[in-house]
């Protein structure tokens, strides 16, 4: 490595102020924030009435929805994704049956993070405000 460059710092430096997200990047910082505090979704899909914070979203979304491509296949099976990330959680899950995100209340574990959280939202801490059915968000299920 030359002298004049430091190898870098892997510790993310910047947090929001909102949760308790970290990145070591401001622009993806910014993004964050745009998207999931100010909900902010700019881009629009021309074909139907979806709208995405990011325009990678978007382009995606036209590729496995409106194309529907699946250009990401499972090495192990006959199973073709849209995403690579959603290949990458249908291997660890299925495949070599990973879950990574345990519950450090009880014995439950989880392939995703996000359903862990649902896990301690519904199940610890009894809260039905914002339970999770597959991408939709319901708010406010316990209605008086």
């Amino acid at each position: 490595m030359p002298k004049d460059k430091k190898p870098k710092d892997k510790k993310p430096k910047h947090a929001c102020l909102q949760c308790d997200y970290k990145t070591g990047d401001t622009s993806n910082l910014r993004v964050h924030v745009r998207t999931v505090h100010e909900q902010r979704r700019d881009h629009a899909c021309s074909q139907c009435d979806a709208a995405f914070g990011q325009a990678g979203n978007l382009s995606r979304h036209v590729r496995v929805v409106h194309e529907q491509r699946r250009d990401h296949a499972c090495p192990h099976c006959d199973a073709a994704f849209g995403a690579a990330s959603t290949l990458r959680t249908h291997v660890h899950a299925v495949h070599e049956q990973r879950r990574d995100h345990a519950c450090p209340q009880c014995d439950a574990a989880f392939v995703q993070a996000g359903h862990l959280r649902t896990h301690v939202r519904t199940v610890h801490e009894q809260r039905r405000d914002h339970a999770v059915f597959g991408m939709l968000v319901l708010s406010q299920l316990n209605t008086e």
